[in-house]
């Protein structure tokens, strides 16, 4: 699943344009069984059209997730359903109820223009497979989400 923004046709003279971390926090979710699930994404770079500087699109990492589950609900390892997707389709899983959750913006900062970008995960949803097992022994979830991105500030001009 691809997580980078609808990206825009940029020309092969696209910019990249450096930015510095303002701000960036894990998402952390409680759920009902006891355990907890943190997840995060990077931004690696954020690109624009020159012609166009409304016309941007970001370098994302697909989520990161860590599972902290209590020593009583660990397992075995389930070595074939992480390493073969379209068993982890086919595998029985289960909605499991997320008591407690915080989902910051991480807020990044053009250095050139000045703007705000903020970027924020989002999880509608947590799915615990059925008697499966990360390689850590943690129950084995499947995490939907998406990703909402702002930006805040002036436009630039062209050559700005």
């Amino acid at each position: 699943m691809s997580h980078n923004a609808p990206t825009p046709q940029l020309p092969p003279d696209y910019e990249e344009l450096d930015f510095k971390i303002e701000e960036e926090e894990w998402n952390e979710y409680e759920l009902d069984d006891n355990i907890i699930i943190k997840g995060r994404l990077f931004l690696a770079k954020i690109m624009r059209d020159p012609n166009d500087p409304k016309k941007m699109s970001f370098d994302l990492s697909i989520p990161k997730w860590a599972v902290y589950a209590p020593a009583h609900l660990r397992g075995k390892p389930s070595v074939e359903l992480l390493k073969d997707p379209i068993k982890q389709k086919t595998t029985d899983k289960f909605r499991v109820h997320i008591n407690k959750s915080h989902e910051p913006w991480n807020r990044y900062r053009i250095l050139r223009t000045g703007q705000e970008v903020k970027i924020k995960l989002a999880v509608d949803e947590i799915l615990r497979f059925t008697n499966a097992f990360d390689q850590n022994g943690s129950p084995f979830y499947q995490v939907p989400n998406g990703v909402s991105i702002s930006i805040k500030g002036n436009q630039p001009h062209q050559g700005q």
